[in-house]
């Protein structure tokens, strides 16, 4: 998944600063990037659930390295998981994570691949036109995939996968502020240096 996996793959190391800078940001349905955590709970109210990222290393996603808390709307069927939602027309649960009480990611869950194309398109008309990268990756018993990266630049930065973790079955979807992703570079290009060094 070339650079977007590479940048990715970086948040399991250190926790780093996540200020939005000023200018123009990126939003999902009125919460900006960079809003501050008050103004998250004020414009959700009581529907919003917010808790500490896990501590555990052998749960800790690279989401929970990023942030300290995590919050999505409350699920009426359960004390666990997100309440069922939409974004562009297709059903997904919305997570915030909160780093420094600012919100410095938004992502996705359930997004299916066979969504990309129509989702990319309904993004378009808010968001502009976006870059799309394509290419071929391979599971563990070397079946073939084509993979599409959809990405968005404004003052924030949206990356859009078509093939996830799961190839076969998720997508990935997210919205980093500007500041996150510029570490996310600096910190891939650091660990790219350190492994040629270490030959």
């Amino acid at each position: 998944m070339k650079s977007t996996a590479r940048a990715l793959m970086v948040l399991f190391s250190t926790m780093f600063s996540c200020a939005s800078t000023a200018g123009q940001s990126f939003d999902v349905k009125g919460i900006q990037l960079g809003s501050s955590l008050d103004e998250l709970k004020a414009h959700f109210g009581d529907e919003l659930k917010c808790g500490a990222t896990t501590t555990d290393p052998a749960f800790r996603t690279a989401e929970a390295n990023l942030a300290e808390q995590i919050c999505s709307l409350k699920n009426p069927n359960s004390r666990f998981g997100a309440k069922a939602e939409s974004f562009a027309g297709v059903p997904t649960s919305i997570y915030y994570w909160i780093h420094g009480d600012k919100v410095a990611l938004i992502s996705f869950a359930e997004l299916k691949p066979d969504q990309f194309d129509s989702v990319v398109a309904t993004m378009e008309t808010k968001y502009g036109k976006a870059q799309i990268e394509t290419s071929t990756v391979h599971n563990r018993l070397g079946a073939a995939f084509e993979n599409k990266v959809a990405t968005w630049r404004g003052s924030d930065v949206i990356v859009y996968e078509k093939l996830g973790s799961r190839l076969d079955s998720a997508s990935r979807l997210h919205f980093y502020s500007h500041d996150c992703w510029a570490e996310l570079e600096r910190q891939g290009a650091a660990k790219k240096a350190a492994a040629q060094n270490d030959m």
